[in-house]
């Protein structure tokens, strides 16, 4: 089976080139175009062209577009097209206010239209299907973990390795913190109110390695997100898979993902004060912490084994319309 993978994010997020590499293992022939679009309608021609210019696209059993922008440049759709969702595709691009810009609402547009076109469509979280047309059948396919990469390991080790202080409580702030979106005031003012009294500090990751990234989650004695958007937050399942606790605010699936699972909280809003609240009872947990179990069914191997059977549906889907 020949794929052609189009994806606007290739150097942000570590998932596609592992997806692609596992895809080429199991004999998958792909190849993959990427680009910037940068929200600039111009760029997107651009890159429209220079699809056209150096792939013939007829040539291929199915296109996937990683992230809802990128099926714009398979526009026309000659070939099954699946329709990977991710997040701000489908959620929209949000103020400091919490409020969808024009250019946000512009992209939800775009993605409601490529949905109705696509022959799958995959979200990686129900939370975001609901920004789907009603008439759309999707398939939950959250991003897989490397638990090769994300195990346990010891703190006190990482921490040696990392320079990061022996003495401190210390949490690991979950996003880039150059992203307005992942909100690092709002985490920088909850560890601010405690730091103090719980000798706590806030840790941020900036131009690591992905391969680094295991080793500041065990560094660390929990994960925050602030984020004012997710759609399925990797480094939650990320620090589960460490059996690091998390805290966080109500976004995405998280919820869904750390409920019930103790030392675990999803704060009862974003204000720096209830997410202060839930960091201090994260960091007073004194039970051994085990959650690495609750993500073992969302290895990338599984994730990715359910990517091949919807490649090969709807290949075949086409084939018996076709005929």
């Amino acid at each position: 089976m020949r794929i052609l993978v189009i994806t606007s994010e290739w150097n942000l997020c570590p998932f596609i080139s592992r997806q692609v590499e596992f895809l080429r293992n199991k004999n998958f022939e792909i190849d993959v175009f990427v680009f910037r679009g940068n929200k600039s309608p111009i760029r997107y021609l651009l890159a429209w062209l220079r699809l056209r210019k150096n792939f013939t696209l007829s040539k291929y059993d199915l296109v996937h577009a990683i992230f809802g922008q990128s099926a714009l440049l398979a526009i026309p759709f000659i070939k099954p097209l699946i329709v990977s969702f991710h997040g701000s595709d489908l959620l929209g691009i949000k103020d400091e206010n919490g409020k969808n810009t024009v250019k946000g609402y512009i992209l939800q547009i775009l993605s409601r239209y490529i949905a109705k076109a696509a022959t799958n469509v995959t979200v990686v979280s129900s939370d975001m299907a609901k920004c789907l047309p009603d008439s759309i059948n999707y398939l939950l396919l959250p991003c897989g973990v490397d638990l090769n990469l994300f195990k346990p390991s010891s703190s006190e080790t990482c921490r040696n390795k990392l320079k990061l202080p022996k003495n401190k409580k210390l949490i690991l702030f979950g996003g880039r913190p150059e992203r307005s979106d992942k909100r690092l005031w709002l985490a920088k003012q909850a560890v601010s109110a405690i730091s103090q009294k719980y000798n706590a500090e806030l840790i941020t990751m900036c131009s690591i390695p992905y391969e680094a990234v295991p080793e500041y989650i065990n560094a660390c004695d929990v994960v925050l997100l602030t984020s004012l958007k997710e759609g399925s937050p990797n480094i939650v399942k990320e620090a589960l898979a460490c059996n690091v606790p998390v805290v966080s605010v109500d976004v995405g699936d998280v919820r869904e993902r750390i409920s019930g699972i103790n030392g675990c909280f999803v704060c009862e809003s974003d204000s720096p004060v209830d997410i202060s609240k839930a960091l201090i009872k994260s960091l007073m947990f004194e039970d051994d912490f085990q959650s690495r179990q609750t993500v073992l069914s969302l290895s990338e191997e599984i994730i990715y084994e359910r990517l091949i059977d919807i490649y090969k549906n709807s290949v075949s889907d086409r084939q018996v319309f076709m005929n």
